[in-house]
């Protein structure tokens, strides 16, 4: 199976504390999906277009080509509570920009602190989990049936770097997963 063939979609249920900053909540889903943490990340609210987004929250070292920079705050310093400010709150969640993992994460409700759990804390997960397929340093673009490896490969041949608005273009057209976030916040 490659990685964006997934035979149902998955999603997640995460229960963070809102008090969290986005970095955690960044790690509870990469975590809930069997990810390796190790890549850039940043949750746009423009769900149909990312990249047309105009609430950014991106990790703080990871950046486009000056042409291609959204306007952005520094994940680090925003709290899960204030990102997601009201219950049906939506981000596009973009994990790994080489791999292009796509999530729509959603504040579904608001609880009491349970003192009894860990959190973050993985609630529920449905569907399949797709595999994280990238596990080497260096790109390998032969998966024929992936359309953004045919892409990347098309382009490292022409060597050329694609741009955001191109590449915008190749992940619409990619299955994305859902991700659904309970986040929690004490009284």
């Amino acid at each position: 199976m490659g990685p964006y063939e997934l035979k149902d979609q998955a999603s997640t249920e995460v229960a963070i504390l809102g008090s969290s900053k986005l970095p955690v909540l960044a790690k509870a889903i990469v975590d809930s999906f069997k990810f390796d943490f190790d890549s850039p990340y940043g949750f746009y609210n423009n769900l149909e277009s990312w990249s047309d987004s105009d609430e950014v929250y991106e990790e703080n070292d990871f950046m486009f080509d000056e042409e291609e920079q959204l306007p952005s705050i520094e994940a680090h310093i925003v709290k899960v509570e204030t990102a997601f400010s009201q219950i049906g709150k939506k981000f596009t969640f973009i994990y790994n920009y080489s791999d292009w993992w796509s999530f729509t994460v959603e504040l579904l409700r608001v609880e009491v602190v349970d003192e009894k759990v860990k959190y973050p804390s993985v609630l529920k997960i449905a569907g399949t989990l797709p595999e994280y397929w990238f596990d080497s340093e260096e790109p390998d673009w032969e998966d024929d049936d992936c359309g953004v490896c045919a892409f990347m490969k098309k382009s490292e041949e022409l060597g050329r770097t694609p741009g955001v608005e191109e590449m915008t273009s190749v992940i619409n057209q990619q299955n994305s997963l859902n991700l659904i976030n309970s986040l929690k916040k004490p009284d």
